[in-house]
């Protein structure tokens, strides 16, 4: 359990740091649409699998507590 826990917020800093970088360049590039569709994609990607990794976790913390 504690090292998939270490597997997940180290996956979750990676992904705030990635999230930054995203964030910073689609402020800049947005109105010259330089930002490719596809990247937005792959975000979301990333962002709906760190949801659902959340949601089971959480699911996970709530059955054990019963």
């Amino acid at each position: 359990m504690v090292q998939r826990n270490q597997r997940a917020f180290a996956r979750l800093i990676r992904t705030n740091r990635a999230l930054g970088t995203v964030m910073m360049r689609l402020t800049r590039e947005i109105d010259d649409a330089e930002f490719d569709a596809a990247e937005l994609r792959q975000l979301a990607e990333l962002l709906t699998g760190l949801a659902e990794e959340a949601r089971e976790r959480a699911e996970r913390i709530e059955g054990a507590g019963r």
